[in-house]
């Protein structure tokens, strides 16, 4: 059935997709209500695949209704409805260019965009989040895979992003907003799940020490996208040492703010030991946001009083690691 309706043979005029759509829907009616039950796993594993074809193909009634089960199945626990969920995502997300989600809804929006908006507004609000704001820093970032298809690029990321939030909003109801809110972060899919739990757990621990990891929110080429294996292995060698607390900054000012924010909540008990610091880098410079003056760090920024009045966030003598291309360069 899912073949037949994504089949369009061009010496039939589409009437195979016409009659696979025509199957399709005519079941769809008469397992729609079990399938909002979710109570028979069977039923979903069998039926849930046809909720990605009849969001793209279906008539707009059809179409919709599958729309709606795809939202309520994006949280269950049973995983073939939330397989089913991620295909509608990735079906509509293949569809269209995800940076349309930052902006406001239009009347000009085509059908397909006006259902990943409803998907993905209705995804990201419940966790405290706000949906426009998050689909613009998403689509800042690209997947390695970019140059390929838009999918691959922008959309591969919005997909990971959404199944990282709801794998760490099942361990921890609430986190997203947080993280969000406290720490600024956004990218969920860079970092470990076992990293922001801590962060999220240990949020008001003031009593022990802790050391920061600084990323830009903008990634143009995907590369802290696979950032994961490096954070866990800092993680796990800090681990009952120090905590770990992640911030995500688009330029000089917003590191200067989220060092203050830092210091004003632990900076009485603890200064800040050590940090990690990514960005886009040449020999020169650590970019930050899209490359505009106040976005990128220079050598007069680390030598000259800049780094003097944030020193006093610091612990005497912190290690500093800068992560980014060419910065272990000579004279880099």
């Amino acid at each position: 059935f899912v073949n037949a309706a994504r089949f369009e043979d061009s010496s039939t005029g589409g009437k195979n997709r016409d009659a696979g759509l025509k199957v399709l829907e005519g079941t769809f009616h008469g397992v729609e209500e079990e399938m909002r039950a979710m109570t028979d796993r069977e039923i979903i594993a069998q039926y849930g695949p046809m909720l990605a074809p009849l969001v793209e193909y279906g008539s707009e009634a059809v179409s919709d209704s599958a729309l709606s089960i795809a939202e309520e199945y994006f949280t269950s626990d049973i995983g073939e409805a939330r397989d089913a969920s991620d295909a509608v995502i990735r079906t509509l997300l293949e569809r269209i260019d995800p940076e349309v989600l930052s902006r406001e809804e239009s009347d000009d929006d085509a059908p397909v965009t006006r259902r990943a908006r409803q998907l993905f507004s209705k995804i990201v609000s419940q966790y405290g989040l706000d949906a426009n704001t998050i689909a613009g820093v998403w689509s800042d970032s690209v997947h390695p895979g970019v140059g390929k298809t838009v999918y691959e690029g922008r959309g591969n990321i919005f997909l990971k992003n959404l199944q990282a939030l709801r794998s760490l909003e099942t361990l921890r109801p609430g986190a997203a907003s947080l993280l969000a809110h406290d720490f600024h972060v956004l990218d969920f899919m860079r970092y470990p799940e076992e990293l922001l739990v801590q962060q999220h757990d240990t949020a008001n621990d003031l009593e022990k020490p802790y050391g920061i990891i600084i990323f830009p929110q903008n990634d143009h080429n995907g590369s802290y996208s696979i950032a994961q294996s490096p954070l866990q292995q800092l993680f796990d060698q800090t681990k009952g040492k120090y905590l770990l607390r992640v911030i995500e900054c688009n330029g000089k000012m917003d590191i200067a703010r989220r060092l203050i924010e830092l210091n004003s909540k632990y900076g009485e008990r603890h200064k800040i030991s050590f940090a990690l610091v990514g960005g886009h880098a040449n020999e020169n410079r650590i970019r930050f946001g899209a490359g505009g003056a106040g976005q990128t760090l220079t050598m007069d920024d680390l030598l000259g009083k800049g780094v003097q009045r944030t020193s006093d966030f610091f612990e005497e003598n912190p290690t500093v690691v800068l992560w980014g291309c060419s910065t272990g360069k000579e004279e880099g």
